[in-house]
């Protein structure tokens, strides 16, 4: 809390009134002013996100222009290492979207120019969109849930990225056919079987790498942030695992698991300790955190 005031009082000029709104009020659509004058009103969600973005950005505070959001559209612009990116986060009056990739949480990945990245839990494309940004040679993403899936398809085209991120509407798991619930989805939703939904596919990795072989390029990166379908991974064969030279996954419920498979793969595994919280809309218990494997030479 206090840290997040004092990021507030360094970023925005209203930061009182923002911080009022903000935690207060809980106000949907907050006014924010930056102190290099900027003004504009955003969701909510985008208020942390644009202080955390000035805060870990490459350069001072009087390049970080260009910031945009039109209700109109969903729309938001946003700076990036010298780029515009556009995401459309807000449809149906429903926020949709995460930025932790444009925060450095897959930094570990580097380095991504001229390899390909498999996305597992691509959302609306922002970490698929990060990975051709930072000039990816190709990306896979797999999003299960339609209304994000159509969400990906929007801000891969506005940002001009079609050719180098290719979208499937799908799962990951073990080779087969699953049915969706057709419902408002957004980050935090885990995959779960719904008679009478939508058929997509569930692919192993073993499956994308046979069916996409001609379009891999260079080194193997795989991240995987898919709400617990991270398991599956213990099911694919030692040998298609041994193809990737660095994974990041983002484990649920628990990472032992997880870790023996990967060290018994030939990698080298480190992870963050576990946070162990409760979603009090589904009452799921979460035994949170990251996982990073990079292959032994």
């Amino acid at each position: 809390m206090i840290e997040s005031i004092i990021d507030y009082k360094r970023i925005y000029k209203n930061w009182i009134r923002v911080g009022y709104y903000y935690k207060i009020k809980k106000s949907q659509l907050i006014t924010i002013e930056l102190r290099n004058e900027e003004k504009l009103t955003v969701p909510k969600e985008l208020v942390n996100f644009i202080a955390l973005l000035i805060k870990e950005g490459k350069y001072s505070m009087a390049i970080y222009r260009g910031f945009q959001f039109d209700l109109t559209s969903g729309i938001f612009t946003f700076p990036y290492d010298k780029k515009n990116v556009r995401m459309e986060v807000y449809k149906n009056n429903k926020f949709n979207g995460e930025f932790a990739s444009f925060l450095g949480d897959y930094d570990f990945l580097q380095p991504i120019k001229d390899n390909t990245v498999i996305d597992i839990g691509m959302n609306i494309a922002d970490s698929s969109i990060y990975f051709a940004l930072n000039e990816a040679s190709f990306v896979i993403g797999l999003e299960p849930y339609k209304y994000s899936y159509e969400m990906a398809l929007e801000n891969i085209e506005i940002n001009d990225l079609k050719g180098k991120i290719l979208p499937l509407h799908a799962g990951y798991g073990r080779d087969g056919i699953i049915e969706v619930e057709d419902k408002v989805s957004d980050i935090g939703s885990v995959l779960e079987e719904h008679k009478g939904g939508i058929k997509i596919p569930l692919l192993s990795l073993s499956k994308l790498l046979e069916q996409y072989q001609y379009n891999i390029s260079g080194e193997l990166l795989l991240k995987m942030d898919c709400e617990g379908c991270e398991y599956s991974i213990l099911y694919e064969n030692e040998s298609v695992l041994k193809k990737f030279s660095r994974i990041f996954i983002e484990y649920h419920n628990g990472y032992n698991e997880l870790k023996t498979k990967l060290e018994n793969s030939g990698f080298s595994v480190k992870y963050t300790k576990p946070n162990v919280w409760v979603d009090k809309s589904t009452n799921i218990h979460y035994v949170h955190g990251g996982l990073y494997a990079i292959k032994k030479d």
